[in-house]
């Protein structure tokens, strides 16, 4: 599954399962996930990365500030396998 993760230009293109590795480079920034729907459409998805203090990463909407897990990310936002 791959995304794409955006930011203003320092964009990374990264598998689902490498996902947490590469946010933590985006750590207090607002950036967007950009991937394919099952349907073969583009979508969305803007987040809040953020590093804990214990090294863990919180993924947090941009704009509801509802947690996500990257199973609930697979499961609810039905990134697809390409």
């Amino acid at each position: 599954m791959i995304i794409k993760i955006r930011n203003f230009g320092k964009d990374t293109v990264c598998d689902i399962n490498e996902l947490l590795t590469e946010l933590k480079n985006y750590s207090g920034l607002s950036v967007s996930l950009q991937y394919k729907r099952p349907s073969g459409i583009n979508a969305l998805l803007f987040i809040d990365p953020i590093i804990e203090k214990n090294g863990d990463i919180i993924i947090k909407d941009a704009y509801t500030d509802d947690l996500y897990t990257i199973q609930n990310i697979k499961e609810n936002f039905e990134i697809m396998k390409t």
